[in-house]
Order: structure tokens, then sequence, then C-alpha cells
């Protein structure tokens, strides 16, 4: 029996009573996957029928289809961390093209700060005191004193990624757009394929395909590194910022996770990021590079992408 995937639309999440299993009609639920979206093109995945392209119609993202099957999970010859390599099964989801940018986020902030609505936000976010102070708000911009230093403005572009976020900030950005973080499986899935990829291009090293090292000094673009594409077509899955998971971060999680939609460890603190960023060296840009963080951290280097599973 396959392993469902945690939402954050369970019980224990939910403000209202639950006395039986959900319609989908309950106060806050929210429609269906199939309404929060429409169809970009006409090309579908063989096997399910389902677009290979959508319009996320709560934030206007381009999400693209990694569909259902096996993928090589972890790096036998990677970090302690990253092994036992193995093959694991995920359910379909979408995936954004591309990280989450100012433009997008601003519009999620303008909403939380006039209506305080903190319904869809984690449970315990209050604890962190970072979030209750910035009430959503990233780092520079409600930190003044971060906020005049010159260095500022090259994070703020409208097509960069947004970054100063900390997880509890990009997991309410999820839920009220109507998604969720992605898991470390589906991030590690989108990045690799099906082929097991080093790189999100192939196996190949390439500088010119993504923003590392500090060369560029700043973010860049959501769209500048098209050539640095995965396998389904998502964007900076290398480089430019590390990229908030759903999942808390256990070293040794990938030598007892379920064979089938591993929903990360059940205890811990700390949560996982992918991808390598902007003033990264190159081998934490590997499509197998775990890296970790507190949730309430807030830094120029961290951003995130949303998922959508497909129920």
């Amino acid at each position: 029996m396959r392993r469902k995937l945690p939402t954050g639309l369970e019980p224990s999440l939910s403000p209202w009573p639950v006395t039986g299993p959900r319609t989908g009609l309950e106060p806050g639920f929210g429609p269906a996957w199939f309404d929060r979206v429409e169809p970009l093109t006409e090309e579908t995945d063989p096997s399910s029928g389902l677009p290979l392209r959508v319009l996320s119609l709560k934030d206007y993202t381009e999400m693209v289809l990694v569909p259902a099957g096996e993928f090589v999970w972890g790096n036998f010859r990677g970090r302690p961390d990253e092994r036992p390599a193995r093959r694991i099964y995920l359910d379909a989801f979408y995936i954004d093209l591309h990280p989450v940018t100012n433009a997008q986020y601003r519009v999620f902030l303008q909403y939380i700060q006039a209506l305080d609505d903190h319904r869809r936000c984690y449970p315990a976010e209050h604890l962190a005191l970072a979030v209750k102070k910035r009430n959503h708000a990233p780092r520079h911009w409600a930190d003044r004193r971060w906020a005049r230093r010159e260095q500022a403005e090259r994070f703020n572009g409208a097509t960069q990624p947004v970054v100063g976020v900390t997880w509890y900030d990009a997991y309410a950005y999820a839920r009220w757009a109507g998604k969720m973080l992605p898991t470390e499986a589906q991030w590690e899935k989108a990045a690799r394929g099906p082929d097991g990829r080093i790189w999100p291009w192939g196996n190949q090293w390439d500088p010119e395909r993504l923003n590392f090292g500090s060369r560029v000094g700043r973010t860049t673009p959501v769209d500048q590194y098209p050539q640095g594409a995965s396998p389904y077509g998502c964007y900076d899955m290398a480089g430019n910022v590390w990229e908030w998971c759903l999942d808390r971060y256990r070293p040794n999680y990938y030598a007892y996770a379920p064979q089938v939609n591993p929903p990360g460890p059940e205890n811990g603190l700390d949560r996982v990021c992918r991808g390598g960023a902007w003033n990264y060296l190159a081998r934490y840009a590997r499509t197998t590079t775990r890296q970790y963080f507190g949730p309430g951290d807030a830094y120029q280097f961290i951003g995130f992408r949303c998922v959508l599973p497909v129920e």
C-alpha cells in the first residue's frame, strides 16, 4: 500500500473539526488540485494523460509535470548522508518551473500582512522570533539596517528569486498558493530525472549553465540559465539559491526511508535545503548534495519553489 505524502491539510494541521473522510468541500480545505491549475499545452504524459505544463492560478507560476515512477535517490559515491543510493517510487506531481520570485512573494506578503491571515501557516511558526517580528517579510525587506546596505539592492529584482526567507515563510507561501514545499525526494527527482544525472543537464560539468562560486556576486533572474534546465525543464535547480524542502534533516535517513513516497523524518528541527547557491562552490550544486539550516534561518542565498501533488 502506497504511503501518502503529507500535504499540510491533514486534520492535525487544520483548524476545522473533521468527523469523517474529507470531501473537499470543508471550509478552508480548498479546491481539488485540478481546479488550481489550467493546462498550458496539449502535450500530455503518455501513461497518465496529464498535461506536461500547467499554470498555477493562485500565483501564476508555470509548473511542469514529473510523472509517477521510480528513480535513483542518493549517490553511492557521494557524502555519507547521500548514501545508500536506492531506487524509490514517487507519485506524480507538478513542480514550479523556477524558484519563487520577489514579485510573486510580494503579492503573498501584501495579502498576509493586510488580513493577518495565518490559518495556512505552520502551526508552530510563532515559536520562531524572526518570523513573529517580520510577519513573513524577507529579512532584507524588514530589517532597515540590513536593507540600507548597498548589497541588499543586488537581490531585489522582480525576476530574481526571493531570498532572506525562513522555512516558515516558504511553508506559508506554499500553502497560500494551494501548493506545498517539495519533499527532498520530489526535489531530487525533478532535478536529476529517471536517469540519475549528477547535474540537472547531465553528467558533464559546465560552469556556464549555473550561477555559483560568487562569480556573479548576486542572485540572477530565474530564467537566466535555460541551458541548465533539468530533464523536466526546471530552471535553477543547480546554483543561484538553496531551496527549502519540506523534510526535516537526518543524516542517515536514506538507510531506513520507505521505498514509496518517503515523507522525511518524523522528528528533528533542521530542515533540508537543496541545489547550491550563487556564493557556494560547484560541488554543492550536484543533484544529490544535501544541506540543512534551522527553520528560522534567513539568508541571502536561500529561496524555495513549490509542488502540487497529483492525487
